[in-house]
């Protein structure tokens, strides 16, 4: 679906037709809301699909993410972002070289205190990407930026255009806080296209809801 087509449908279950009660301005901050939430649901099931990458030199075990003289900057308000935002982390590894694909995975920790007691390990806080030892060399961060579709004038959303009547679904959760009510219909919708989408993502994926939770912590040593 085109943008143009979810602000139409949007409209539709709202029934709110033109700018009389319900604004432009107001159908594109609840699309952006309702866009983000599809985002993140999607991002739940499969990290991947709206993740990009970001190579940074790392000297020590510490970068900040948004440190205004660093070279790379994802996060923070007090300077422009070098790219898109980060909104999630997904994966930290080496740089990949011209024989492999893909560089060592670290290990995520989730918090500080883990890292003293790990190896190859890293945690994000607040704005700072901390490793477990020196790294001293240029890592693939991996994360899902941002979103900047055009909500205002902008046509293409992105490539899950079978599954985009649920932004219209998500920003109508968002207008039911205003409109103090709550459409059963459409939330019984919502549900329904939620479980098939997920469906669709683990069959797209190969089996992506389980490959998710095979990662190294999930194995013991014996």
């Amino acid at each position: 679906m085109l943008v143009s087509e979810v602000k139409a449908l949007f409209r539709a279950y709202c029934d709110e037709p033109d700018e009389t009660f319900l604004s432009d301005a107001n159908v594109q901050s609840y699309l952006k809301q309702g866009y983000a939430e599809f985002r993140r649901k999607i991002t739940a099931l499969s990290p991947y699909t709206y993740a990009i990458e970001v190579d940074i030199a790392i000297t020590g075990d510490k970068y900040d993410l948004a440190l205004a003289t660093n070279p790379v900057i994802v996060l923070g308000g007090s300077v422009p972002p070098t790219q898109r935002r980060m909104v999630d982390l997904v994966n930290v590894r080496t740089k990949s070289d011209s024989n492999t694909y893909q560089g060592f995975q670290y290990k995520g920790a989730a918090s500080l205190k883990s890292l003293p007691n790990t190896y190859q390990t890293y945690t994000l806080i607040s704005t700072t990407l901390a490793f477990s030892e020196n790294v001293d060399s240029t890592v693939t961060v991996t994360y899902v930026p941002e979103q900047d579709t055009n909500w205002a004038t902008g046509s293409f959303i992105d490539d899950m255009a079978q599954f985009h009547d649920m932004i219209a679904l998500y920003a109508f959760m968002q207008y039911q806080i205003r409109d103090v009510s709550v459409n059963k219909p459409l939330m019984m919708q919502l549900a329904k296209r939620e479980q098939e989408l997920s469906g669709y993502i683990v069959d797209r994926n190969v089996d992506a809801s389980h490959y998710i939770q095979r990662t190294m912590d999930s194995y013991e040593d014996f």
